[in-house]
């Protein structure tokens, strides 16, 4: 069996990251990062912050 490791940066808070998995599947922040929840929980708060001064 063959551990893949995978090294990526987060765009979000900006540090380098390690998933480890035993089968070919990269991290959600690859894959989709719509669907990361750190994503989701940054994206959320520019939009409070922007509706702020739009509204």
């Amino acid at each position: 069996m063959l551990l893949r490791v995978y090294r990526f940066d987060c765009h979000v808070d900006h540090l380098s990251k390690r998933k480890y998995a035993l089968r070919d599947s990269p991290p959600i922040c690859v894959r989709n990062f719509e669907d990361c929840p750190l994503y989701q929980s940054e994206k959320r708060r520019e939009d409070s912050t922007i509706t702020r001064y739009t509204d």
